[in-house]
């Protein structure tokens, strides 16, 4: 096996790994009531399928979207010092879950091991 769909599924997993700590403290209300629960709430559970590979393109479309509207949501409106701040981050986080939404999990991951023929679900 090649070493690139390896190294999809890293990717992924990391990428997640990376999200989730950003999405866990807010969840867990430690950074007070001023951040929307809500959101933090979809963070996480997004994150964590994007973390087991598990419905993984509708994941990625969602955390892209959500990084998008979220980072437009508070920065824009602040100013364009605001606006520089974090653009960089934003930026990747964006087009790497559009990519992983548009390539898929990688072969260590829940959609995989689902549509693998002579998986169990295919019996």
């Amino acid at each position: 096996m090649p070493w690139a769909p390896r190294l999809l599924s890293m990717l992924r997993i990391a990428a997640a790994l990376t999200f989730l700590q950003s999405g866990f403290p807010i969840w867990a209300g430690r950074l007070g009531p001023q951040v929307n629960w809500l959101t933090s709430m979809l963070e996480v559970l997004a994150g964590g399928l994007m973390l087991l590979g598990w419905f993984t393109r509708p994941a990625g479309i969602t955390l892209a979207l959500m990084a998008l509207l979220g980072y437009t949501g508070i920065h824009w409106w602040q100013g364009a010092d605001s606006w520089l701040l974090g653009l960089r981050e934003i930026s990747v986080y964006i087009f790497l879950w559009l990519y992983l939404a548009a390539a898929g999990p990688g072969p260590w991951s829940i959609d995989e091991r689902a549509t693998r023929p002579g998986s169990r679900s295919h019996t």
